[in-house]
């Protein structure tokens, strides 16, 4: 039989006790702070990329009839662009709340988020009824026939901007949270 004999310093020992301590914390809240941090950015990267209309030269045209509306009635040029309604509505927000108080963290549309005056999907008459901005962007994401909306090409700005920020800026959150966590090891 092997014995083993293991002494600490009594020092040593509350050190290493504070060092875990402190590191269970920073642990706990990065399971919150990585997560928001990352929603913020999502979120402020869709706002610059639809503000400098990135990736956008490949869209399909909008109809004429449209295009002479949209100039009438919001902003004549660029796409995601009408009121600034979808624009001030894009921000980061709690989802829900999971084990040990963990939150899930969103940047993007919140849901029931409603436009200042509507829009008019053939560019006929004034500017319509209010609508949930999420449905009309789900239209400009994915384009498709929509009833009483007609037939819209997909103009993506959520999609690609999600694989940009993962390929890009994720990574760099990451490594701010590991950062963090291995300062806390002292």
């Amino acid at each position: 039989m092997i014995a083993i004999d293991i002494r600490f310093l009594e020092t040593d020992l509350r050190r290493w006790r504070s060092a875990i301590t402190r590191l269970e914390k920073q642990a706990m809240a990065e399971l919150d702070e990585n997560p928001k941090r990352n929603a913020i950015g999502y979120s402020n990267l869709v706002v610059k990329n639809i503000m400098i209309q990135k990736g956008m030269g490949s869209y399909a045209r909008y109809s004429p009839r449209y295009e002479k509306w949209k100039e009438q009635w919001g902003r004549a040029g660029g796409f995601w662009q009408l009121f600034g309604d979808l624009i001030r509505s894009i921000t980061h927000f709690r989802v829900t709340e999971g084990r040990m108080g963990v939150r899930a963290w969103m940047g993007g549309i919140p849901p029931n988020m409603v436009d200042s005056g509507g829009k008019s999907w053939f560019g006929r008459g004034g500017k319509g009824p209010p609508k949930k901005i999420s449905m009309y962007a789900y239209v400009m994401e994915y384009g498709g026939t929509w009833p009483k909306a007609g037939t819209h090409a997909p103009r993506p700005i959520f999609g690609p901007t999600a694989n940009e920020y993962q390929n890009v800026f994720w990574w760099k959150e990451f490594e701010k949270s590991r950062i963090r966590l291995k300062d806390k090891w002292r």
